[in-house]
C-alpha cells in the first residue's frame, strides 16, 4: 500500500460521497513503475477496459488519472464497499462468476440496483503482483464463460447505460469516448460536462471574487455535474493555488488542469456541453478560440 493515509483517504471519500457504496484506489505495478488501473470501465458489450493501463510512470500525471470520480467499477484487489451492501447481496457470485466478472458484478448491483455510486481515490495508491496465470487457457475459458453470463444478466443495463467500445474509431473519437466512458457523470444524460475558464484557478483563500467562484463550482460538482476547471495565466506563483487549494477542488470531484488552456479546449472540442468563462480578461483571451470551436462543435457559453 502506498502511504500511511491509503485508507483513511478512502474512508473520508465515502462519507463526503453519501451515494457512494465502494471505492478503490488507483493500482500500479509492484515495481510502482506501471498504471495496471485508475478506474475501469464497462463497454455495452460487456467487455471491460482498466482506464490508463501500461502507462509508464511518468506518464501517469495527466489530470484525467488525478481527481476522484464515478467509475464502472474498480479492482476487487483494492475495494472498500458498505457490509451490509456486500452480505446482502452474498458477496462475490464465484458460482456464477469464478474468474474476474464477480467484482464486476458486485458493482453493476451497486449502481443499477441499488442507486448507488462506485468511486475512484486516486490519492489511494496500491501495488500489485498481477498473476502470470491470469492470462492463461483455462483462465481465459473461465474469464469468457463469466462475460456471457454476465452481458445476459445485466444486458438491459449495459444497452441503457453503457457506451461501445471504441477501438474502431479514429484517435480523436477514441480519446473522447475515453473521456465520456471513465467518468459516469460525463455520459449521464441528466447531468453536463462543464468547462471553467479563469484567469487563475479558483482559490477560496484569494480575494472575494476567486471565492466566489469556488463556492459557484462546488454548488455544481454537488448537483453531480462533471468539472474540469483551468488557468488561462501561464505565469501564476505555485503559492496562488498551494496544496491546501488544489485538495479543495480535487476533494469535490473536480478535474484539475493546471496548464496548456489552448490544448485542452481544441482537443477536447465536442466533449463540454458547457464553457463558462469568468473575468473580462479571460474572455478577451480565448474568445477566438471559443467562437472557432462553436462553429463545429456547438455549446452553452456562460460569461460569469
Amino acid at each position: 500500500l502506498g502511504g500511511k493515509f491509503f485508507v483513511n483517504s478512502m474512508i473520508k471519500l465515502a462519507q463526503i460521497k453519501k451515494d457512494a457504496a465502494a471505492i478503490g484506489c488507483k493500482l500500479f505495478s509492484a515495481d510502482g513503475q506501471t498504471l495496471i488501473e485508475a478506474g475501469s470501465i464497462v463497454w455495452n458489450d460487456g467487455s471491460a477496459f482498466a482506464f490508463g493501463r501500461g502507462r509508464s510512470i511518468e506518464k501517469v500525471d495527466r489530470p484525467e488519472f488525478l481527481y476522484p470520480r464515478p467509475v464502472d467499477y474498480v479492482s476487487g484487489a483494492c475495494l472498500l464497499v458498505e457490509k451490509d451492501v456486500f452480505t446482502s447481496y452474498g458477496g462475490f457470485d464465484h458460482e456464477n462468476f469464478p474468474n474476474f466478472y464477480g467484482v464486476i458484478d458486485l458493482q453493476m448491483h451497486i449502481q443499477h440496483d441499488l442507486k448507488k455510486q462506485v468511486w475512484l481515490q486516486p490519492v489511494a495508491v496500491a501495488y500489485r503482483d498481477e498473476d502470470d496465470s491470469f492470462g492463461n487457457d483455462d483462465s481465459k475459458v473461465l474469464i469468457n464463460k463469466g462475460h456471457n453470463v454476465f452481458k445476459t444478466k445485466w444486458a438491459s443495463a449495459l444497452v441503457e447505460h453503457h457506451i461501445p467500445p471504441p477501438f474502431n474509431l479514429d484517435d480523436y473519437e477514441q480519446k473522447l469516448a475515453f473521456l465520456q466512458a471513465s467518468d459516469l457523470r460525463a455520459r449521464d444524460p441528466k447531468k453536463a460536462n462543464i468547462l471553467y475558464m479563469d484567469s487563475r484557478l479558483p482559490n477560496k483563500s484569494q480575494g472575494s471574487g476567486y471565492g466566489r467562484s469556488f463556492d459557484n463550482l462546488s454548488m455544481l460538482a454537488k448537483l453531480g455535474h462533471r468539472i474540469t476547471a483551468t488557468k488561462i495565466e501561464e505565469k501564476v506563483s505555485k503559492g496562488w493555488c498551494d496544496v491546501k487549494c488544489r485538495k479543495r477542488l480535487l476533494k469535490l470531484g473536480i478535474e484539475v488542469v493546471y496548464s496548456d488552456w489552448y490544448n485542452l479546449a481544441e482537443l477536447r472540442a465536442g466533449f463540454y456541453d458547457i464553457v463558462i468563462v469568468s473575468r473580462p480578461s479571460t474572455f478577451k483571451t480565448i474568445h477566438g478560440l471559443l467562437r472557432s470551436l462553436y462553429e463545429k462543435y456547438p455549446f452553452s457559453l456562460i460569461y460569469d
